[in-house]
């Protein structure tokens, strides 16, 4: 199948579904083959049932998992692929595993890692990063036949190194305050030395480059746990604004609406601490958990885009796309607003299909707007705004320093490099690129604050 005839499809398909409410398709759930989608873990799966899922691989497909990163340093994860891999029955792995989809999802995860894994090109910083060789037949074709199984694109770099592809580590961990060290990747690829690191007996560098692709990898993994509850937030509201607008709507607000509105404005409450959660997730990456020239230098070049599919890119992330649904952002002019829009077709179907759900639902800010038009100062309005600055003010400026931070010390420690994703830098002068960052950020930045709403008058 061609890749426009499939986003053709995929496109029909969201539109269908985008007419159930946000709140009966989570009471009523999704095949877990297609994404992960409940009360309890938003876009996530349990992760301690993630944990203890089995692998539905072939000896020699285990075997070259668990030497990955070995392999992977060396650069011998094609040749393996290509010559010494059993070609893979994803078909009898799905009817191995018809009652049993987290195996079936933790296998697609490994193997579509160790798909990424066959990029063995050399990293130049200096250079733009080229499109990886084509691989090897039988493991694309394994990769397409889990594509078809999950109705997702055949490949997903962020789905499947972070959402589904990382291990619990503590027992006793409140994932609404996780952190990056909670966590460990099924399949790290870095943390092997390199031959003349083991003849020189360095195992320090590997190290660092193991820890800055566990924690870089894990940052998603992390977010999406620590705002879980924002998808029951959003259906919740959602039910609460339909169940508003049932009741016989008049001038003056009944006892009953504006019991309603008590509960809307403790949802937004909710959904404001969240954000919090975000923001402060996040800002633990920083180039003290993370080294920005062991990023530039080693880990892109793993999380690279590969077949026209993004990079582990930021609007990948399914919480940030419910975000801005919630929100009721519709103006995706920005570059970064098209980079979004793109990062969104590549995500997992489930994720797809409840975000339009809840884009297409009642909105918020147009509730807002609707008691704005009732009342001057009506306090929906005010914590309408104060939720557009607890994103802008909080989490999206917290990535916006995050990303400049990294790009500047990257950029003037190992030197700069051209990025892909049909983001375009100028070079050679690095402050060009910082520059043109900061404005990336600062326009798809105003994209939502533009969403706050007049509290005097009526608009």
């Amino acid at each position: 199948m061609s890749a426009n005839l499939y986003y053709q499809l995929k496109k029909v398909i969201s539109m269908h579904a985008s007419t159930v409410p946000s709140w009966e398709l989570l009471e009523n759930g999704l095949n877990p083959l297609k994404g992960a989608l409940s009360k309890d873990f938003g876009f996530m799966f349990d992760p301690k049932a993630m944990q203890s899922a089995r692998i539905a691989l072939p000896d020699r497909w285990l075997r070259l998992w668990k030497q990955l990163p070995e392999q992977f340093i060396s650069k011998r994860v094609r040749e393996i692929c290509a010559n010494e891999v059993e070609t893979l029955d994803v078909d009898s792995i799905y009817n191995d595993c018809t009652n049993d989809p987290l195996t079936f999802m933790k296998t697609k995860s490994i193997v579509f890692c160790i798909a990424q894994a066959c990029i063995d090109f050399d990293r130049v910083i200096a250079q733009e990063m080229p499109e990886p060789e084509p691989l090897p037949g039988h493991v694309q074709n394994a990769v397409n036949r889990f594509a078809d199984y999950c109705e997702s694109p055949n490949y997903c770099a962020l789905a499947d190194m972070s959402l589904t592809a990382s291990y619990l580590v503590s027992d006793h961990v409140d994932l609404l305050s996780c952190t990056f060290d909670d966590f460990k990747l099924i399949c790290p690829v870095n943390n092997a030395s390199s031959p003349a690191e083991a003849a020189a007996g360095d195992i320090e560098s590997s190290q660092v480059r193991g820890q800055a692709e566990n924690r870089f990898h894990n940052t998603p993994t992390m977010m999406e746990y620590r705002v879980s509850d924002l998808v029951g937030i959003v259906a919740e509201t959602q039910q609460l604004i339909h169940n508003y607008r049932a009741l016989n709507v008049r001038a003056t607000e009944s006892a009953e609406q504006l019991a309603i509105v008590g509960e809307i404005l403790h949802h937004i409450g909710k959904a404001i601490d969240a954000f919090k959660r975000l923001r402060l997730g996040f800002a633990m990456l920083s180039r003290r958990s993370v080294d920005p020239v062991v990023w530039h230098r080693d880990i892109v070049k793993y999380t690279s885009g590969y077949g026209g599919h993004l990079g582990l890119s930021g609007p990948q992330a399914p919480c940030i796309h419910l975000i801005d649904a919630f929100l009721g952002r519709a103006n995706f002019d920005t570059e970064l607003g098209k980079t979004s829009k793109k990062a969104f077709l590549q995500m997992q179907h489930n994720h797809q299909v409840f975000i339009k759900s809840v884009a297409h639902g009642p909105q918020l800010r147009q509730f807002a707007n609707e008691c704005a038009a009732k009342r001057r100062d009506h306090p929906v309005v005010r914590a309408f705004n104060d939720l557009i600055d607890s994103y802008t003010q909080g989490f999206l400026a917290v990535h916006k320093g995050r990303a400049v931070e990294f790009a500047k010390m990257g950029f003037n420690e190992a030197g700069p490099r051209e990025f892909t994703a049909e983001t375009e830098y100028h070079w050679p002068a690095t402050e060009n690129v910082v520059t043109k960052l900061h404005q990336f950020f600062d326009d798809a930045t105003d994209e939502r604050r533009h969403l706050k709403i007049e509290q005097s008058a009526q608009q």
